[in-house]
């Protein structure tokens, strides 16, 4: 066995462990929002959320999955929330992979 292996080795692991709580901030994040999202749903103040041109195409897309979830009265809301899920879930994923490739 060589030095580099025990190197790799080493790396692996303290990559192994700065993925999951990566995660962990970006799903309390969200969590937070969700808190302020349902303080604040019915404020005039989300219309910050408007969508450009590109962002309305990409609505009228996933239009079924929005009209299926409806946590909030703002349209706004429910759209970022949904979107926001979609990318917590999938970095979520991402990163149970990685830990576990690295983990071997």
């Amino acid at each position: 066995m060589y030095a580099g292996h025990g190197l790799r080795k080493k790396q692996a692991r303290q990559t192994a462990r700065s993925i999951i709580p990566r995660w962990l901030l970006h799903l309390s994040i969200f969590a937070i929002f969700q808190l302020l999202f349902i303080l604040f749903d019915g404020s005039r103040m989300w219309i910050i959320f408007n969508l450009n041109d590109n962002g309305e195409k990409m609505v009228s897309l996933l239009r079924p999955l929005f009209d299926g979830i409806q946590f909030y009265a703002s349209e706004q809301l429910n759209y970022v929330t949904v979107v926001w899920g979609i990318v917590v879930v999938v970095h979520g994923v991402v990163s149970l992979v990685e830990w576990m490739q690295n983990k071997k």
